[in-house]
């Protein structure tokens, strides 16, 4: 972008300014981010537009992101005066969001509100087309409802959320997940105090569903779900499905923490002809991002994942296999990978190729007990062939 051009649009953000339309003003500032990410003019506009919208945490992240040598100074002394008008006023922001993107979700969404409302000083929910009382249900809880139409981009609509979010820590869920009360205390006490290094929290994600049998069983992962609201453009979500923010935090310097807290998913709890349509609506979007970005380990982790899912193993185990090619998933995605390939080897009868990967699952992670428990799971069932 020449400069004649940038000027041009400084002066017509100013402008906005001027006239009382800050919310204007952030939204081209933020459209004009996405396509020069790092422009110090602009992130410099961002910060002092966050800053007048109160969130003075914001303006000084997105601060400290410039690189600019030259405006070194001028940035310290922005950031002083800062958090010097925030003290001298008492100045106290919300500790956090609550941010949800809904669509037709009258079932679960109340269950999820009750049980994050004690902890949220912001709800957030960006509702991409309900028809239902979804949206009503929202606004009975306090939550601000903003509307989105939908791109089969979950990323697209979550960094919505984030865009509006002004709470210091912004949390994310889905409408049929809910946070454990014996967990509550425990979030706000770890926000409080948590180092300035510590980007964000990964939670046990516990999922229940039905086996073969119709018994009701679970699965866990562990992904970050709680994170600190860096202002978007800063940070944002990318991914079309199970999308994720930690990338864009990592970027920043930040790390990710683990922890014990647990979120409950209750969308898998449905019948077997409920589960196969929904699979199949996801991995479509999934295949589609494989071909859009087929250097993406992730893409290719969640599509394998779906795969096995559907009991498609042959698929799964092209799909994971070449997620490990990317050489890009985090050591516990990887492990993870690793696992899942194993058992689809194992229910196709290669034995052998089971007890390859989940041997090399052990590598990703040193003392993983999944891969070790498996290991000699299926060392056993290659002793008693012979």
């Amino acid at each position: 972008m020449v400069e004649q051009q940038k000027n041009t649009l400084i002066s017509q953000i100013e402008s906005l300014i001027d006239s009382g339309e800050i919310e204007k003003a952030k939204e081209n500032v933020i459209e004009i981010l996405k396509i020069l990410p790092d422009d110090e003019h602009f992130l410099y506009q961002l910060s002092n537009i966050e800053f007048m919208l109160g969130n003075c945490h914001k303006a000084v992240y997105i601060l400290k992101s410039i690189k600019s040598f030259e405006l070194t100074e001028l940035i310290e002394r922005a950031i002083s005066e800062y958090l010097m008008y925030a003290h001298r006023n008492a100045i106290e922001e919300k500790l956090l969001t609550v941010a949800y993107i809904v669509k037709n979700e009258e079932k679960h969404l109340p269950e999820s509100l009750r049980s994050i409302q004690s902890i949220a000083d912001e709800i957030i929910v960006v509702d991409t087309g309900s028809t239902d009382s979804t949206i009503r249900i929202a606004e009975d809880f306090g939550a601000k409802v903003y509307h989105y139409n939908w791109t089969n981009d979950y990323s697209a609509a979550r960094n919505v959320s984030i865009m509006h979010a002004t709470g210091k820590w912004v949390l994310y869920l889905d409408a049929d997940e809910v946070i454990q009360n014996s967990d509550l205390l425990s979030i706000v006490n770890s926000l409080k105090r948590s180092d300035e290094k510590v980007g964000g929290f990964i939670f046990e994600i516990i999922s229940k569903y039905y086996n073969d049998y119709g018994k009701e069983s679970t699965h866990s992962g562990r992904y970050p779900r709680l994170f600190r609201n860096l202002g978007y453009p800063i940070i944002y979500f990318f991914g079309k499905v199970h999308e994720q923010i930690s990338t864009s935090l990592i970027e920043k310097g930040y790390e990710m923490k683990e922890s014990n807290f647990k979120i409950l998913h209750m969308g898998y709890a449905i019948s077997q002809t409920e589960m196969s349509l929904k699979l199949s609506k996801r991995l479509k979007i999934l295949t589609d991002h494989v071909v859009e970005e087929p250097t993406n380990g992730y893409a290719w982790y969640h599509a394998g994942n779906t795969f096995f899912q559907m009991k498609m193993y042959q698929e799964t185990i092209q799909f994971l296999e070449n997620a490990l090619k990317c050489k890009n998933l985090s050591p516990y995605l990887s492990a993870n990978t690793c696992l899942i390939i194993s058992k689809s080897y194992e229910a196709v009868g290669d034995l052998k190729s089971a007890l390859h990967y989940s041997t090399l699952s052990g590598n990703y992670l040193s003392n993983y007990r999944p891969a070790l428990d498996r290991s000699n799971y299926l060392m056993g069932l290659l002793l008693n062939k012979i």
